[in-house]
């Protein structure tokens, strides 16, 4: 239930709370931090952990979900699906990434890899190339045959499931929060909003949401 929930609110209602933001309510929702917010986030310090991610939101999440009783793995997965929410140009459930986890007792180490991964009828011909190995037309970057099969959330999950003292619906539940809710738009977001929405607009079933 959870991860269907979160799959719907990030996949549509964050892009209309966005571009609804950017369009409507002008600059009062767009806002890059100050010199001064940046630095404390630089000077940011922990006595007995730090959470670090590209979105203040985000790290929030993790910060809380430590707060509440959850170990390390329950606030990096907490994080990152935060991120998907805050960030999903860059982060996200659309596709895949690495974790490193060190256990400070026993030394041991784990790393886990769910890097999204071709599809199983892509070819390394699919794309028509220059004598440079360039895609000639960029179109074929767009739409389905640019999508790769997707391994953040298996991976997020395993280790929350496998290391992670809380459950998924606690730790889902500030990224769902986040998309329902809604969270500041900063200058950066609201220009990858702009340079996409013709992309997105091309196809039928996405252009109904936007």
């Amino acid at each position: 239930m959870y991860m269907k929930r979160l799959l719907k609110y990030i996949s549509w209602v964050l892009i209309l709370v966005c571009i609804f933001s950017l369009v409507g309510c002008g600059n009062r929702f767009t806002r890059s931090p100050s010199k001064s917010d940046i630095n404390i986030m630089r000077n940011a310090r922990g006595e007995n952990a730090v959470v670090s991610s590209a979105k203040s939101e985000a790290s929030q999440v993790g910060i809380e979900i430590m707060k509440k009783g959850g170990n390390i793995i329950d606030a990096a997965v907490a994080t990152a699906f935060a991120l998907s929410v805050t960030e999903p140009d860059a982060s996200g459930i659309g596709g895949g990434g690495f974790m490193l986890i060190r256990f400070a007792q026993t030394g041991e180490e784990i790393f886990l890899d769910f890097r999204e991964m071709a599809s199983e009828n892509a070819t390394d011909d699919m794309y028509q190339l220059d004598e440079d190995g360039r895609v000639i037309n960029d179109e074929q970057t767009i739409g389905g045959k640019a999508v790769a099969v997707p391994g953040e959330v298996v991976g997020l999950l395993m280790a929350l499931d496998k290391y992670g003292t809380m459950s998924r619906g606690d730790v889902m539940k500030p990224a769902i929060d986040l998309a329902e809710n809604g969270f500041l738009v900063t200058n950066n977001f609201a220009k990858i909003i702009r340079d996409e929405i013709d992309k997105v607009s091309r196809f039928d079933e996405t252009k109904k949401y936007i």
